[in-house]
């Protein structure tokens, strides 16, 4: 007799989300904090406040574990939120997830808007793709949109040419991204007008084309899943295998290959001016760095990977807490630093080696590596939590 389904597990708490008003939260992937049984893209996720409420205005949970959006004005403050994740099982899984919400900064400069000039298009926007569920952007919109000194700060507002606001999922933050994870029935090409004001009187409107694919298909083949219980089965009962010719032909979509790069990732810090090559491995305990990962000292560079690539346990937060304990070792050594591997444990190691330089007046210099508008958002995140002796997300 069959197993029944049983529901997610909890592996790892859920960090404290900090968001802050009118500015975007980096997507938060629920996924990397729970296990199932079954295949993950079978989990439903819906989330409200625990008195029963819709999230915070502007933000919101997406039926695939992405917790994203843009806080509206006014909703500054603390919040506990209820994750309902539902799987095959009958039970759900429940996750309280703590939020906090920054108020928007207040302006502290006036400029004379008689001397001010509008904004204007430097380049044309290039006609934009993505598909349903994926992670769309963000858009720079900065990297087409130019303004004098004199105009004050740019808001950026976003909608449809129908009148419409974006497709669902999709939102255009104030200070110039456009981003987001398009929804379900959200396909199909939308022109995109973009208001663009400053202090002067006149607005700069620029449009553009949003094509939303349809989220792409193995084929009429077998689900996934259906397939994985047919083997089991099989293999139980002793029975013939069934066709594997729907798995193995299945072809490997961008998601599952960076699945598999966060799933395994992998982080080597280089000491950039020593010029011997990499020597043998000396293992090191290094303070706040997971249990499930391994940091070998070479010489010339640090060199962190996961203790077991098999392990169920091991979670994307294993790997941004390695990071961090390699960023500060080799700021103790007061190397010129260069990172390969992973790209969110290189940011991780990149945030923590400025908080480091602010707390102790030393900046480290770190070549080869540019910063994003992303990572400076989640340097200034952090800098803010652990100022105010929050715990930091991830």
């Amino acid at each position: 007799m069959a197993e029944s389904p049983q529901p997610p597990v909890l592996t790892t708490p859920v960090p404290l989300i900090a968001a802050q008003e009118n500015v975007i939260l980096e997507p938060i992937d629920l996924i990397d904090y729970i296990q199932a049984d079954e295949d993950s893209a079978d989990l439903i996720f819906t989330a409200t406040t625990d008195s029963g409420d819709v999230l915070p205005q502007g933000l919101f949970c997406t039926a695939d574990g992405f917790i994203t959006g843009i806080a509206e004005p006014g909703t500054a403050g603390n919040y506990t939120i209820v994750v309902n994740v539902k799987g095959q099982a009958e039970q759900p899984l429940i996750i309280n997830v703590s939020l906090t919400i920054a108020a928007q900064p207040q302006p502290v400069a006036d400029v004379d808007v008689t001397l001010a000039n509008p904004p204007f298009l430097a380049a044309p926007i290039p006609p934009l793709h993505t598909h349903v569920g994926a992670a769309f952007g963000p858009i720079d919109l900065w990297e087409y949109v130019k303004a004098d000194d004199n105009s004050g700060d740019l808001t950026f507002v976003a909608g449809l040419a129908n009148g419409n606001g974006l497709p669902q999922g999709v939102i255009c933050t104030r200070d110039g991204f456009l981003t987001g994870i398009p929804a379900k029935d959200t396909e199909g090409t939308h022109n995109v007008v973009l208001e663009v004001k400053s202090l002067a009187p006149e607005v700069l409107k620029v449009e553009c084309t949003l094509t939303i694919n349809a989220r792409p298909e193995v084929g009429e083949v077998t689900p996934l899943g259906e397939i994985k219980a047919q083997i089991w089965d099989a293999v139980g009962h002793n029975l013939p295998l069934p066709d594997l010719a729907d798995i193995v032909n299945r072809p490997v979509t961008s998601a599952e290959v960076y699945y598999l790069l966060q799933r395994f990732a992998v982080l080597t810090i280089w000491d950039i001016y020593n010029l011997e090559p990499a020597g043998e491995k000396t293992l090191l305990t290094l303070k706040g760095a997971s249990e499930h990962y391994n940091v070998y000292d070479r010489g010339s560079c640090l060199v962190a990977a996961p203790k077991d690539l098999f392990s169920h346990e091991r979670t994307l937060e294993d790997a941004l807490k390695t990071a961090r304990a390699m960023a500060g070792e080799v700021y103790k050594r007061g190397w010129t630093i260069e990172f390969s591997g992973f790209n969110k444990m290189a940011r991780a190691a990149w945030v923590e080696v400025q908080i480091l330089g602010d707390k102790h007046g030393k900046p480290l210099e770190v070549l080869h590596y540019d910063a994003t508008s992303e990572d400076i958002r989640v340097y200034a995140a952090q800098a803010q939590s652990r100022a105010q002796d929050l715990p930091s997300p991830p």
